[in-house]
């Protein structure tokens, strides 16, 4: 009796109470993940608290913590859409990022951030540390509804007493005069015979269909595409010239972001390489098999890219000459290329 009440008490903490996951590697890398609830109503948001820990030598890839975590394969909606996060510093060497997640369906889900990479600060140095992620249940359910709603009342038309309708004045003496009678039968007898096929307009819609055919049967002029795209070259140019001369560099870490935000919506822009979806290592691989970067531009933009990757991630304080020659730089490229 003891054991059956016991389990009715502490069966639904055990089933959606709060999660707990913990790994570790040699080195002092550290992951942890807390849920406090796996089973949320479609109405909540899920939140899940990721506590990473690390050497000076790495930095987590919070590009590829983010998209692992919304990584999703069907042909429905994805479960889950990221509504917001909170990413602190809780020391040197560990960071806490708490994602609000929003649900889209009510099932039964599956979350993991698979593996969370640890780029290393000096890239000949080390190699990158990941730590494979645990896969978690989480159940989505809709909200009850109030057994005591009962909806709203609606008017409806009377079933039993008559409609008020009644002849008007007009028809009371057309049906109590013959003349206006026989009057009212020749006019409706003039209304049908008027009421033939509207040849006219028939063969104006067809003299504007055939104009229509034939001008788009005409050969199309093809535009230049050396044009366009320098076209549209000069105009990432000069839109990314601009916002580089806005930036303020008081917050040292969001210059940082927007500055290599800018660089990458050019480079995407005039060269149409996905830079503003890829990893910092993911851009350099690609970069390096792109003809229109030679080996020093690829040398520039990895060091540019990595030294912000360190201001981003690693909690570097750069100085304000650091900064006007990150600028420097990046307008140095954009004016280049």
């Amino acid at each position: 009796m003891k054991t059956a009440v016991l389990l009715c008490i502490f069966a639904p903490i055990l089933l959606f109470g709060e999660v707990h996951w913990t790994q570790e590697l040699p080195g002092g890398f550290r992951a942890a993940i807390h849920l406090p609830k796996t089973r949320i109503s479609i109405d909540e948001n899920l939140t899940i608290h990721l506590t990473l820990k690390y050497p000076p030598t790495h930095a987590p890839d919070l590009d590829s913590v983010r998209l692992n975590l919304l990584k999703y394969i069907g042909v429905t909606d994805p479960p889950f859409a990221l509504k917001d996060e909170e990413v602190e510093n809780i020391n040197e060497g560990m960071l806490g990022i708490t994602f609000y997640l929003e649900p889209q369906l009510a099932n039964s889900h599956f979350v993991s951030f698979y593996d969370i990479p640890f780029i290393p600060v000096d890239e000949d140095a080390d190699e990158v540390k990941i730590i494979f992620s645990d896969i978690l249940t989480i159940d989505v359910y809709l909200p009850e509804i109030d057994p005591a709603y009962q909806g709203r009342s609606v008017g409806l038309l009377s079933l039993t007493d008559p409609l008020p309708i009644g002849l008007s004045i007009d028809n009371q003496l057309r049906i109590d005069s013959p003349d206006r009678i026989k009057e009212e039968n020749a006019r409706s007898i003039s209304i049908v015979r008027h009421r033939s096929i509207p040849w006219t307009q028939i063969i104006g819609v067809l003299l504007f269909c055939m104009v229509l055919f034939i001008a788009r049967m005409q050969p199309k002029r093809k535009p230049d595409p050396a044009h366009l795209q320098k076209k549209q070259a000069a105009g990432a140019r000069s839109k990314a010239l601009e916002a580089l001369s806005t930036l303020d560099s008081s917050n040292k870490e969001k210059f940082y972001i927007e500055l290599t935000n800018t660089v990458r919506r050019y480079i995407e822009e005039k060269f149409q390489i996905r830079t503003t979806t890829q990893t910092t290592q993911e851009f350099l691989y690609s970069m390096a098999g792109h003809p229109s970067f030679d080996r020093e531009t690829q040398a520039m933009l990895s060091d540019f890219l990595i030294s912000s990757d360190r201001v981003k991630f690693a909690d570097r304080d750069p100085s304000e000459e650091e900064c006007k020659e990150a600028r420097q730089t990046a307008e140095q490229f954009i004016q280049q290329h």
